[in-house]
């Protein structure tokens, strides 16, 4: 059984603090493949420096022991309280091995999760492995969604889920060569100056994207609309009308108590 290793980051969508939404990523270190990230709100923390804590971490961390036992819903919890997939087909449901709770094999998958030291862990998990790729992937999600752009919660679901797509597709890009001329099927290099090398130094240049997986997702979604099938589509937390943490007062309110101020 090969060692899954996962590196985590969390990126808000605006400059400052003023973001709106936080988004944390999940990727994998050996194939450097995105396998989960989450949309959260700032109306849902105490603010957007919140929401890349540990306690997001930690949250979806705890939520393994609901899902892997086909529990997709609970309670207990400040910032998750479902598993952010769509509903589950009957047939996709059926074809699962799940655990059953109280059962040993629940059992000893609790222990692993709920254990104090892997939990205390969990905040120090960067310190030891090279988050290069998970950089990429968040840099990559700037094209897919501009931090001075607005968009709904579904709309930063989407475009979070095209940028991982699109990062997976191009992952693990072989290194590019130099093509004809005398220094042909020699490998090719940039050269850039790093502030904090405060050096030149080279680096690989990888071989041109691809967006085969485009032309395939086109032809899935046209074949799903054909068949009638409409899943896939985003659970929507309940979420405040805006960032607010108080309702909106009566303008009358907010006119007169500006105007007091300015008497005072």
């Amino acid at each position: 059984m090969e060692t899954v290793k996962l590196s985590g980051d969390g990126r808000c969508d605006s400059p400052g603090y003023s973001a709106k939404y936080g988004l944390y990523s999940f990727i994998e270190q050996s194939s450097e493949k995105v396998v989960d990230f989450t949309v959260t709100q700032v109306s849902q923390v105490a603010n957007s420096n919140a929401m890349e804590k540990a306690d997001i971490l930690r949250e979806k961390w705890l939520s393994i022991v609901h899902h892997t036992a086909n529990v997709h819903d609970w309670d207990g919890c400040t910032h998750f309280h479902g598993c952010a997939h769509p509903p589950l087909e009957r047939d996709d449901e059926k074809a699962i091995k799940w655990l059953k709770i109280g059962e040993p094999s629940h059992d000893v998958l609790k222990e692993v999760v709920f254990d104090k030291k892997i939990q205390a862990a969990a905040e120090k998990l960067s310190e030891f492995c090279h988050t290069g790729s998970l950089e990429s992937f968040h840099a990559l999600l700037t094209k897919y969604c501009p931090k001075r752009q607005h968009f709904s919660y579904k709309g930063m679901v989407a475009r979070a889920q095209l940028a991982a797509l699109d990062h997976n597709a191009n992952s693990g890009r072989n290194h590019a060569s130099i093509t004809n001329g005398d220094r042909q099927g020699e490998h090719r290099y940039r050269t850039v100056f790093p502030k904090n090398r405060k050096a030149w130094v080279a680096k690989p240049i990888k071989e041109k994207k691809s967006y085969c997986h485009v032309s395939e997702m086109m032809c899935d979604v046209i074949g799903r609309r054909r068949s009638g099938r409409e899943d896939g589509n985003i659970n929507v937390p309940d979420l405040p009308a805006n960032i607010a943490p108080t309702p909106r007062p009566p303008v009358e309110d907010v006119v007169t108590a500006h105007l007091t101020r300015f008497r005072q």
